[in-house]
């Protein structure tokens, strides 16, 4: 009998991944007749990522994905999909004489039926979750589903991906470190596997809307784009490129993922990390710089050893002839671990917010106020201009950063709200507020009952040398 604690990943979960690759590898090749189908087209499919992975019914690992209805959805603009599970069995030891191991097969009480052809499941359209159960290098379908929990359905659409989900959605803390945390277990495990064909990077990470039953989309939940296609032109671990810094582009874009999570907006960088020229990349990698006052150093280790182009130098991807390229890759995914993965973990774990997980996941996001890109153009804006009129509209620039202390301000007030499980508090919570510049015709100062909340007021700088006006260097 095999037993996990309580939010501890299976052993081998990465192996059982790349088991369920080759698995499902054969039945994508698409044989649906439809007007207008190419030969190149096959279903989409996305993997569902999670914080932490356990053993589901019967002791199997549980891969939760979705196939798109029909072969090409970007075609036809016809976004149905189906939820499956699939039951991947893990391999147990015997003791008898000699020790040996077995694979675990279906248990016999649930009725299935061989799947000869995914297209034809797929065509069913049933509505629900169907269960898959992977036999050897079979799949074999469950009339009765088994070991799921209640799900929304899958909204009609093409979801959102990680870029812009940060740019319309917001996130409490708790939820930012636990996707950081989820991304980069993910890139550890799929790593060295064919899950990581596709470039990685916020557009292969996906939101799929969830339907709820007033017709309301939600978004909750991350999914790694997969990509079945025989083909010879994948996504590389290492590219060998005269005046490329960072050389390892997977680690590199989990790396800009991570600092993009972090301050809630996608950079607007063009491309994807493994095709960039060494500009590009450079031009990233200034982008993504913390504050020295950073709130989580945990955080900030993890994204600067991610991008840091020395990561793996005691294990190097070998180029030489004669040496085979992935003679280091155990080492370069243990490196992996210890800096990015670790850190995160200690942060999960040291906040608590691995007990939420699951509270976590079933949250949806909420939709922001104000979308907001760092861009390049922006620097125009920043430039004085001649102006014929006497009352000077704030650029842009000067917006967003208001816009981004009122949202933190926003944030503040939450996280100071009264939970049911923290309503014991011995003495009212107090905050200092800095401000250097007073205004007294401001509506903050209208209401009648803030005065009275205001204990201790100091409007006074000892031996300022900057003049003060009202409203200036407003500082939380």
């Amino acid at each position: 009998q095999i037993q996990t604690k309580k939010n501890m990943d299976v052993s081998g979960y990465a192996k059982h991944a790349r088991t369920l690759y080759d698995v499902l590898a054969p039945y994508t090749q698409c044989s649906c007749t439809i007007p207008g189908k190419d030969e190149t087209d096959r279903h989409r499919a996305r993997l569902r990522l999670k914080p932490v992975y356990e053993l589901g019914h019967g002791g199997c690992v549980p891969f939760n994905m979705i196939f798109s209805i029909l072969p090409n959805p970007l075609r036809s603009q016809d976004y149905q999909w189906q939820d499956t599970q699939i039951l991947l069995p893990t391999t147990i030891k015997e003791v008898h004489w000699e020790e040996s191991q077995r694979q675990q097969s279906l248990p016999e009480d649930l009725d299935s039926e061989q799947v000869e052809s995914l297209c034809e499941v797929l065509a069913g359209n049933c509505g629900t979750t169907l269960s898959f159960f992977a036999e050897k290098d079979r799949l074999r379908v469950l009339y009765d589903p088994v070991g799921l929990k209640h799900r929304r359905g899958l909204h009609p659409s093409s979801g959102l991906h990680l870029g812009q989900i940060l740019d319309r959605f917001d996130m409490r803390h708790g939820m930012r470190v636990v996707l950081a945390y989820t991304l980069a277990k993910a890139v550890w495990y799929y790593y060295d596997s064919e899950w990581m064909t596709l470039s990685i990077g916020n557009r292969n990470a996906n939101f799929m809307a969830e339907a709820a039953d007033d017709g309301t989309a939600y978004f909750c939940k991350p999914y790694l784009c997969a990509d079945f296609t025989p083909i010879d032109n994948k996504t590389p671990e290492y590219r060998p490129v005269v005046g490329l810094r960072h050389r390892y582009p997977r680690v590199f874009a989990l790396g800009i993922m991570l600092f993009e999570i972090a301050i809630g907006r996608q950079l607007d960088v063009q491309g994807r990390p493994d095709d960039w020229t060494p500009r590009q990349g450079m031009i990233s990698s200034r982008f993504c710089c913390f504050r020295d006052d950073c709130e989580y150093p945990w955080y900030k280790l993890a994204v600067k050893n991610c991008l840091d182009p020395g990561l793996f130098r005691d294990a190097p991807y070998n180029t030489k002839k004669g040496q085979k390229p992935s003679e280091n890759l155990a080492r370069r995914r243990a490196i992996l671990h210890d800096q990015v993965v670790s850190p995160l973990r200690r942060l999960v774990e040291g906040t608590g917010w691995n007990t939420e997980f699951q509270e976590i996941e079933d949250t949806a996001l909420t939709p922001k106020g104000r979308t907001t890109i760092l861009s390049a153009s922006d620097l125009h804006d920043i430039l004085p201009t001649k102006s014929t009129n006497e009352d000077i509209t704030p650029s842009p620039i000067l917006k967003r950063q208001r816009d981004e202390w009122v949202d933190q301000t926003t944030k503040l007030n939450r996280i100071l709200q009264k939970e049911p499980t923290k309503r014991l508090r011995i003495s009212p919570v107090r905050i200092a507020v800095l401000d250097t510049g007073y205004d007294d015709s401001v509506p903050t100062f209208d209401e009648p009952n803030r005065p009275k909340r205001i204990k201790k007021w100091r409007d006074f700088v000892s031996h300022g040398s900057t003049t003060q006006c009202p409203g200036t260097s407003t500082h939380l």
